[in-house]
């Protein structure tokens, strides 16, 4: 069980200051998340051809 002895509001600054590192986690994370979304789609529509002819070997 637990009881609120008292309650601190949060100070203006140092929510702007979590806004800006909030706003920049979540941006990195759409922009991870479109790249990952992009590359398995040109993977899937992608054509690989591969032609390999070995060489004789020296030594």
């Amino acid at each position: 069980m637990l009881k609120v002895l008292e309650r601190v509001p949060p100070s203006p600054g140092a929510l702007a200051g979590e806004r800006d590192t909030l706003t920049k986690e979540v941006l990195a994370q759409k922009q991870g998340q479109a790249w990952e979304s992009w590359i398995n789609a040109a993977r899937a529509n992608a054509k690989v051809e591969v032609h390999y002819k070995p060489t004789a070997r020296r030594g």
